[in-house]
């Protein structure tokens, strides 16, 4: 069973070379594209797509996904200007080589969620990927309608075609308990995204409450898990002061604090019996589902 390693390196550093840097000397073959020099990735144009797709390209680095701010606005959103600016992100996934673009699911109007208006307007942002042959991976978070368990399960009934991010962090953010999600949620998700949180605030994996290593013994065919630092918001926790990463990086800086959740991420997976193969880890000796 593989699990390959990808990340959010705009949290390592805001322009492209210092992304590449930190993938590289990190051992991180897959990228989760949101933010570079300086412009979120549904503002990036067909040339400046194309320039980032040939340093990729040179770097050895797949863009596996699009972390797009995708329906991550008030459900009263006015959809016809917003599908132009979809469309784009459309051109952009297919100039770097991706079919997966993560997106939400509103926030709600000042008189609450509206669940049918909502449900409308995914059914329409996910045709409009599906037309161009890609996914529209809904990641649960905090204050959208797909924030909670119960919410999450309605939306992947209603829209079968939309997969599914599990992010254990927003969850808990959320006040969701892991015991529910995990069981419920983490089978169904497409891929993952690392982070963990401790009474709300965010702490590398498997320092939280997130039980990410039950997540990790729970896999049963190979996947991808991206991780996504958010440790500006760390403030460090005793289960981390008394781990054996504690003292080796520095978290008053972008790039520890990039290092350090990839190191936390490295150690799940190691402690969970997968090996270090270099651009993926691997666990032998079970069955599994193969992608």
């Amino acid at each position: 069973m593989k699990v390959t390693l990808c990340a959010f390196a705009d949290e390592a550093a805001g322009d492209l070379a210092g992304q590449l840097r930190a993938l590289r000397e990190n051992n991180i073959p897959l990228l989760e594209l949101r933010n570079i020099d300086g412009k979120n990735v549904m503002d990036l144009t067909a040339d400046e797509a194309r320039r980032y797709r040939e340093a990729f390209d040179a770097a050895g680095v797949c863009v596996w996904s699009l972390g797009a701010p995708l329906a991550k606005l008030p459900e009263t959103v006015k959809m016809d200007a917003y599908l132009e600016k979809v469309k784009q992100l459309c051109e952009t996934a297919r100039i770097l080589g991706t079919k997966n673009i993560r997106g939400f699911s509103f926030y709600p109007s000042l008189f609450g969620f509206h669940e049918d208006v909502i449900l409308e307007k995914l059914r329409t942002l996910v045709a409009l990927l599906a037309e161009n042959g890609l996914n529209y991976c809904h990641e649960n978070d905090s204050g959208l309608y797909g924030s909670t368990e119960k919410r999450v399960q309605r939306l992947l009934a209603a829209i079968p075609e939309m997969a599914f991010v599990y992010d254990p962090a927003n969850f808990l953010r959320s006040g969701q308990n892991p015991d529910v999600t995990l069981e419920t949620l983490a089978g169904r998700a497409f891929y993952f995204h690392f982070k963990d949180a401790d009474r709300r605030r965010v702490v590398p994996a498997g320092f939280g409450d997130g039980q990410l290593d039950r997540l990790i013994g729970s896999l049963r065919r190979d996947t991808v898990i991206s991780v996504e630092p958010h440790l500006l918001l760390f403030r460090g926790s005793k289960r981390f002061r008394q781990s054996e990463l504690y003292g080796r990086f520095n978290l008053k800086t972008p790039r520890g604090r990039f290092d350090c959740a990839v190191a936390a991420a490295k150690r799940l997976l190691i402690q969970q019996g997968y090996s270090d193969c270099g651009d993926h880890f691997e666990k032998r000796g079970e069955d599994h589902e193969t992608e």
